[in-house]
């Protein structure tokens, strides 16, 4: 067995996973290098403080994630694009599973800002109908988080258990578990409102970002060719825009916060718990014993 069958046989067994329509594997879209592809977003991102002047949401969603990596976001996450297959011929269970998920913007989240912060910050504000985006993001993750154990010279601590158990908990059964909105969904509607023009924004106007019925959305399974979007890119543009979005910037803050309680609070008891009483017992590594100290105290 090859290191990556290895690796795929390991996250066969870490929870559930969106299986990719075949269409979308047999219409790839023409490839762009990815060079010229990083350099258009640094160009973009360079231009992202105006935002705050009337600029445009991908300007803001740009500005946001740049400011969470300290620099402007290169869609590739690196600088080295040589060192890794071109990332632009690869399809959306190769991204998701390959070592290649370490370039994608949820990868790079986590290697940066660790497990709690990137729930905190971003997955657990992810409306109930956009659950296609929440899925992928969790499942990159979670391949992201093996790539990383396996690359790392010596990796004691504990780390890479501690991450996929939180990553699998939040993910699943504790998804249909949330609570459910009372009336209409504010949040399902001010989420997309911002995603949808993240993407009308982007280099890509026409892209579709979802597939939408009512307060459900689903993955896009068929793209047009025309539009000239990698699988990679287009995960990181769904990224990149959805991090954004789940910052609800068309929401007072009071209210943001009012609609999104019930469910930070859930997912929280989803770790808690996770932690306290289920088997097997999960030892908290020091790099994350203050926050965990934290969510106890004052949750998300």
């Amino acid at each position: 067995m090859t290191e990556g069958e290895q690796v795929a046989h390991e996250l066969s067994n870490s929870g559930p996973r969106t299986m990719v329509h075949p269409d979308l594997a047999r219409k790839r879209a023409p490839r762009r290098a990815a060079a010229a592809v990083a350099a258009l977003f640094v160009t973009a991102g360079l231009v992202a403080g105006c935002s705050d002047a009337g600029g445009s949401a991908f300007e803001s969603a740009l500005s946001l994630v740049a400011e969470e990596s300290g620099s402007s976001p290169a869609f590739g996450g690196s600088t080295e694009v040589d060192a890794e297959p071109d990332l632009d011929d690869l399809w959306y269970q190769e991204l998701r599973d390959g070592r290649a998920v370490r370039h994608l913007g949820v990868a790079r989240l986590l290697d940066e800002a660790g497990v709690l912060e990137l729930l905190g910050s971003y997955i657990v504000n992810i409306p109930a109908g956009a659950f296609f985006l929440h899925n992928f993001e969790i499942q990159a993750a979670l391949s992201a988080s093996t790539w990383a154990h396996r690359d790392a010279e010596n990796e004691q601590d504990g780390t890479h258990g501690f991450e996929q158990q939180i990553l699998i908990a939040i993910d699943g059964a504790a998804l249909n578990r949330r609570p459910a909105p009372s009336g209409p969904d504010a949040l399902h509607e001010a989420f997309f409102e911002v995603f949808e023009q993240c993407g009308r924004d982007s280099p890509w106007p026409e892209v579709q970002m979802a597939d939408r019925v009512d307060n459900t959305a689903g993955d896009v399974l068929s793209r047009d060719p025309e539009l000239e979007i990698s699988d990679y890119e287009y995960r990181e543009l769904l990224h990149v825009c959805g991090r954004y979005a789940a910052t609800y910037p068309t929401l007072e803050p009071e209210e943001r916060d009012r609609l999104l309680a019930p469910q930070r609070a859930h997912f929280a008891r989803v770790v808690l718990d996770r932690l306290d009483n289920e088997l097997p017992r999960v030892e908290v590594p020091d790099r994350y014993h203050a926050e965990i100290d934290d969510l106890r105290v004052n949750g998300w």
